[in-house]
């Protein structure tokens, strides 16, 4: 079984990397001797047609990086792309591939961004990073372009905090969700911590809406790399010695307790 996924994949990788147009001719030629294989063989073919140009990513992933070695992955390979070419995912796919680099351009080029946009932008980037993680949209955007427009947005969010909570909400789902770009992915609690450095107020307003439990981990998002952040434990501090909002004190004071009590050493 091993031997007719790879033979499969081989093929459709060669042709895949050298004519796109014979993706489709390749897989069909292609003689499978069992059921899965076969099933494999037919799946293959669905996603190379529904994603054109990334087919040649794509058996590079079942290829290169993680081919079956048995039947049960060979089953859970044809499993995880039916899910891929659903037409659920099929209008995921074509969302991100037709908005997300229009609606980075837009939010770059004002510097700004609305609460609609900034919902849109966690949605679309989130899917982007699950497809990304399924060897597709390998080339949606250069090396620059991570930089000058996914970083740059993710830059202007944190500053937009300032204005509603919701940015730095934004941000909190979004540093759950991207699980593809390690570097992107080092720098979301910076983002983060920034935002929450522009609405130190507005996230003692969001950690108020937590129950106990869920308040422990909340009150992480202070931290970068489990190390609480300087600037924030300085204004937590003064706010819950200082304020003369009682509510905010007393918010104030538990998020401090909570980092402390979590083991988390508080920088001098």
């Amino acid at each position: 079984m091993r031997k007719i996924a790879y033979l499969i994949l081989i093929t459709v990788l060669i042709y895949s990397c050298s004519n796109k147009s014979n993706n489709n001719d390749t897989i069909k030629n292609i003689n499978a001797t069992n059921n899965a294989s076969l099933k494999f063989k037919n799946i293959l073919e669905k996603a190379v047609k529904v994603f054109p140009d990334d087919s040649a990513s794509i058996c590079q992933f079942y290829y290169e990086w993680f081919p079956a070695k048995d039947s049960k992955e060979l089953d859970e390979q044809i499993e995880r792309l039916e899910i891929l070419t659903s037409q659920e995912y099929v209008n995921r796919y074509n969302e991100v591939n037709n908005k997300l680099k229009q609606l980075l351009l837009e939010i770059t080029a004002k510097k700004s961004l609305s609460k609609s946009q900034a919902d849109i932008l966690v949605k679309l980037y989130s899917d982007y990073d699950y497809f990304s993680g399924e060897a597709l949209f390998s080339q949606l955007f250069t090396d620059d372009e991570n930089y000058s427009l996914v970083w740059k947005a993710f830059q202007i969010m944190s500053n937009e905090s300032k204005k509603d909570t919701c940015y730095i909400s934004a941000l909190i789902k979004l540093n759950s969700n991207i699980m593809t770009n390690a570097e992107l992915g080092e720098a979301m609690p910076d983002f983060i911590v920034k935002a929450i450095q522009n609405n130190p107020y507005g996230f003692l307003e969001m950690y108020k809406q937590k129950n106990d439990d869920q308040k422990k981990d909340f009150s992480q998002y202070i931290s970068v790399f489990d190390e609480p952040d300087k600037k924030l434990l300085e204004v937590y501090t003064d706010i819950s010695k200082s304020s003369v909002n009682k509510v905010y004190r007393k918010l104030a004071k538990e998020l401090i307790d909570n980092i402390d009590n979590n083991g988390t050493v508080r920088g001098s």
